[in-house]
């Protein structure tokens, strides 16, 4: 328990070095991550380049939530984001980021299958699904 909470603290930890001109490397979580459609939990990474640029990523643990989508059990898998920052301004609190995000998730559920062709239908047929999915976007944030 100890170990856990220690590494909370490590990862909540804010970095208060908005305004050097040297590169440094930051660590945080997602905190509205649990509260997702499919939770969502992991650290999140920044390396600053410079007051005005910062690369930022995020790589989580999906997981089923107590809310489920349809009937899908046992839920597991994982979600990548990446972002390059730009901060425009003087006080370089605002930003616009391009973002490129991948997820893969597995799960197991049960559905009817119906083969229009020789009319055969399977009722309640219990299957193990898995899908992958890309996408990107233009962000801005504060």
């Amino acid at each position: 328990m100890r170990k856990f909470f220690v590494l909370s603290i490590l990862l909540f930890y804010l970095q208060t070095k908005a305004q050097t001109k040297k590169p440094y490397w930051s660590a945080g979580v997602n905190p509205l991550g649990i509260i997702e459609v499919i939770p969502a939990v992991g650290p999140c990474f920044s390396y600053h380049l410079s007051p005005s640029f910062e690369f930022w990523s995020e790589a989580s643990y999906l997981f089923g939530g107590p809310d489920r989508i349809e009937d899908w059990k046992r839920l597991s898998g994982f979600r990548i984001i990446m972002q390059a920052r730009y901060y425009p301004g003087k006080r370089k609190t605002f930003f616009i980021a391009p973002e490129f995000r991948l997820k893969h998730y597995t799960y197991n559920s049960t559905a009817s299958f119906l083969n229009t062709t020789i009319s055969d239908t399977l009722n309640n047929y219990p299957f193990h699904g898995s899908q992958w999915l890309t996408g990107g976007a233009l962000v801005f944030g504060n």
